[in-house]
Formats: C-alpha cells, sequence, structure tokens
C-alpha cells in the first residue's frame, strides 16, 4: 500500500507540474492575443512559470507595429481621418504588407473612393505598383465582389495613369480581369481609353515558353476577352463584344477560338451568339478538333445549335 501511495504521489507531482507549464504559456498566449499586456517577469522565479513562457512574456514587452495592417485596417472600416492620422505620425514606415500589396491596392479592392483620391494625391503610393504576383490596383478593382460599383474606381485609376493593359505574372491585364467579371461598364470604359478588344493574354510571355522555371500553359495563353466572356458564359458580355468589334475567329496558342471555349463549356446561349456574329465552326485547333467535332463529343444540344444555325446560313 506505500508503494501505491508513493506511486500516486509521483504522478499527482508530474501531472501538476506539467498542468502548471501548460498552463502558463496558455495564460500567455491568451493576454498576449487578445489584450496585449505582460506579465510580471518576477513570477518565472515561483517555480510554475516556466522558461518558454518568461521568454514570450520579455517578447510582448517591445511589440513590433505592423503599419500595414493597421492601414489596412482604417481603409476597410473607412476610417479616412485615422487613415490620414496613421500615415502623418509615422512617416518612412513601411506600409506595404508581406504580399506587396500598398494602401492603393487595398482601398481599390473595397471601392473606397475618396481614401484612393486622398492616396493617389497626397501620398507616394504608385498607380501602377504591383504586388507579389505582379496585381496592380487596377486589377484589385476585381477583387471582391461588392454592392458598390467599382466603375468609379476603375475611373479613377485610369485617370491617375493606371495601364489597362499591365500584365500580372499570369499575363492578365485588368481588361481581361472586367470582363471574366461581367464588367460591362468598365470594359466599355477601358475601350474608350484606346484598350485595343483583341489584345491577347501572356503575350509579354511569348517570347519564353517558361515562366520563372514553369512551362506557361498553352490553353490559358494567348486568350482574347471574347475567349473569356465564352467560356464564362457570359452572353451579354459576348455579344457587347462583338458588337464592339472582337475577331469571333481568333484562335489562342492551342488553336481555340472563342466557340471552342463555348461548346466545351456547353454553353448553348453562347454559342449561338458566336455563330450569328459570323464565328467558323469547322475551324480545327491543334488537337484537330474543331468546334463541330467537338460538340458531338461534349453536349448533343450545342451540336443541336450548330446544325441549325449553319445550315441556315449556309443556303
Amino acid at each position: 500500500s506505500m508503494a501505491r501511495v508513493l506511486v500516486a504521489t509521483r504522478l499527482v507531482a508530474s501531472g501538476t507540474r506539467y498542468f502548471a507549464k501548460y498552463l502558463s504559456v496558455k495564460l500567455t498566449s491568451i493576454v498576449r492575443r487578445r489584450y496585449m499586456l505582460t506579465i510580471p517577469v518576477a513570477l518565472a522565479g515561483t517555480g510554475w512559470y516556466s522558461a518558454q513562457a518568461q521568454e514570450a512574456v520579455e517578447a510582448t514587452q517591445t511589440p513590433s507595429r505592423n503599419f500595414a495592417f493597421e492601414a489596412h485596417r482604417c481603409i476597410q472600416r473607412g476610417s479616412l481621418r485615422q487613415l490620414k492620422k496613421l500615415l502623418q505620425e509615422n512617416q518612412g514606415r513601411d506600409f506595404i504588407d508581406k504580399f506587396g500589396r500598398s494602401p492603393v491596392m487595398i482601398a481599390a479592392m473595397y471601392h473606397k473612393v475618396s481614401m484612393l483620391r486622398f492616396l493617389l494625391t497626397e501620398t507616394d503610393f504608385g498607380v501602377n505598383d504591383v504586388d507579389t504576383h505582379g496585381s496592380s490596383p487596377l486589377h484589385y478593382c476585381f477583387a471582391l465582389r461588392s454592392s458598390s460599383q467599382p466603375a468609379k474606381v476603375a475611373v479613377l485609376l485610369l485617370s491617375a495613369g493606371a495601364k489597362p493593359l499591365q500584365e500580372d505574372d499570369y499575363g492578365i491585364t485588368p481588361f481581361h480581369k472586367a470582363v471574366a467579371f461581367g464588367q460591362h461598364e468598365i470594359v466599355r470604359i477601358m475601350l474608350k481609353w484606346g484598350v485595343d478588344i483583341n489584345t491577347p493574354t501572356g503575350s509579354k510571355h511569348k517570347a519564353s515558353s517558361t515562366q520563372d522555371g514553369k512551362p506557361l500553359s498553352e490553353s490559358n495563353s494567348g486568350d482574347t476577352a471574347l475567349h473569356i466572356a465564352s467560356r464564362k458564359g457570359h452572353e451579354f458580355m459576348t455579344a457587347q463584344l462583338l458588337e464592339l468589334g472582337a475577331d469571333p475567329t481568333r484562335v489562342n496558342i492551342a488553336g481555340d477560338s472563342p466557340l471552342h471555349d463555348a461548346v466545351r463549356m456547353t454553353h448553348v446561349g453562347v454559342t449561338h451568339t458566336l455563330i450569328n456574329f459570323g464565328a467558323d465552326p469547322t475551324i480545327e485547333n491543334k488537337s484537330a478538333l474543331s468546334a463541330t467535332k467537338m460538340c458531338n463529343i461534349t453536349d448533343l444540344q450545342c451540336a443541336r445549335c450548330l446544325y441549325q444555325i449553319y445550315s441556315k446560313k449556309s443556303r
């Protein structure tokens, strides 16, 4: 019985020691995360407070401020006064986060027009600065689906010198991104700004077949705005682009026309629109597949659509 008592005593002592260590670290974590307070380091000498917890507490005594996070939070909340105060009191600080995003990009993403106007006119943040993926503030106009209209943000950025055909690391321009998100008004604005409606994606990567050691995907390079609208199934956008002069016979690097993309994704309405505007279903891609052959494989309804429309046009 004495042995059992000794074993039980050791177990209790061991459990108490481990529990005290867990409690000290947990308490420090909670306090540091929620309140950013410090526990007196003198407690480290009481025996129950671990050295690991002491190091954590000492680290909280001189916390490093994340100025980028504070600026982004002001923008997200819509507090222009706090943003001005933060920038004025901390001139020379780094307000770019670890993803390379500047306050201008965050303001464009959340469609904060007044803040964006202030940042572009009274700070040194550039309108064509890029993040770690090569995206500019104009790319960020379409990052979030918001109830507010991003057209005002796009016009403000374009007026400040933003480039609608500035490609990111994947060869996508703000113009192509606007088409992908179905932003009809912004597409018209960019076309009035002089954008070529048949500009392909990935044009700056044509000279090399690789990017950062990785081969470029043929199926995603050389797409025009009409390719993107057809693939996404945007019927109104497809019709708008065709009315504004988009070429329905233009092919990408893989040899696919917009009609190939519409048939592949079984978008019957888009297929109908493309045929009515002169798309040729007999064009073959690099896999020797025409839209007619492809729709027989993918969707019977698209095949009927092609047959009915093209047979009427050929009479």
